[in-house]
């Protein structure tokens, strides 16, 4: 599952119609438990991307450093590290992977306030229909 379905099933997970509240009350778990397996998935890729990157800005601070044909200060290292084509393509990953995660974060904050709120719900029809 990619990250647009992942978002599909999260709008679907939180449609929540008079008609279908009950079902949702048993749904909410199990989608909940879901989201927080592809939470996991997410931020491992993350946390692997990350260090990738770190790897790579230290090789090339390295590089710069210790291999290049002349001397650069720490200021014009930084700027060619990060003006390199390999590290933006790398810090561009690990930037769609953090904001992902925030996402999923969120949408699982959300889908587990969910549950308390359908339980609610059910709770108020109750009270109005006198059981």
């Amino acid at each position: 599952m990619n990250f647009l379905e992942l978002n599909e099933s999260y709008k679907k997970s939180i449609d929540i119609t008079r008609a279908n509240i009950n079902d949702k009350l048993y749904e909410i778990p199990v989608q909940h438990g879901i989201f927080s397996k592809w939470l996991y998935l997410w931020k491992k890729k993350y946390l692997k991307e990350l260090k990738d990157l770190e790897h790579l800005e230290r090789k090339k601070y390295y590089y710069y450093k210790d291999d290049f044909d002349r001397a650069l200060n720490d200021k014009e290292i930084k700027w060619h590290v990060e003006t390199d084509s390999e590290y933006i393509e790398q810090n561009s990953k690990v930037r769609t992977f953090k904001s992902e995660v925030e996402q999923i974060e969120a949408m699982l904050k959300h889908i587990g306030n969910l549950s308390f709120f359908c339980g609610n719900i059910v709770e108020y029809e109750k009270f109005i229909n006198g059981q």
